[in-house]
């Protein structure tokens, strides 16, 4: 897992249970750091909600998935564009949430680029 080209998160109760390397480096947290973080702290402030409305779905079974995108937040404040699979497990006999997760910036940075060039 720690191998793979997606950021992988399980999420237990708003916290990290579980990231691989993929995860860290995409939001520039080592595995320890990003375990004392909660969730909602990776993306902007403005879609912390969103997030929230999302995991309460996912854990409570109203929802059995989303994909969308994001803007995430790194550590060092620099905000990316970042892509979400989220679906719901059972860990325990408690709900969990893992989510694949990709850092799509410069393909949407590509595709805004391209929208411009075509309107001109």
């Amino acid at each position: 897992v720690n191998q793979s080209m997606v950021g992988i998160a399980i999420v237990e109760t708003g916290r990290f249970s579980y990231s691989n390397d993929r995860l860290n480096t995409i939001f520039g947290y080592d595995g320890q750091e990003i375990r004392a973080c909660e969730f909602a702290d990776l993306l902007i402030p403005e879609e912390r909600p969103l997030l929230a409305g999302l995991m309460h779905g996912l854990q409570h079974g109203t929802s059995p998935g989303e994909n969308a995108v994001w803007h995430g937040l790194r550590k060092d404040g620099s905000i990316i564009d970042i892509e979400m699979y989220s679906r719901v497990m059972i860990i325990g006999g408690k709900p969990a949430v893992i989510s694949l997760i990709n850092d799509v910036t410069e393909r949407t940075r590509a595709a805004a680029q391209i929208d411009r060039l075509v309107r001109e």
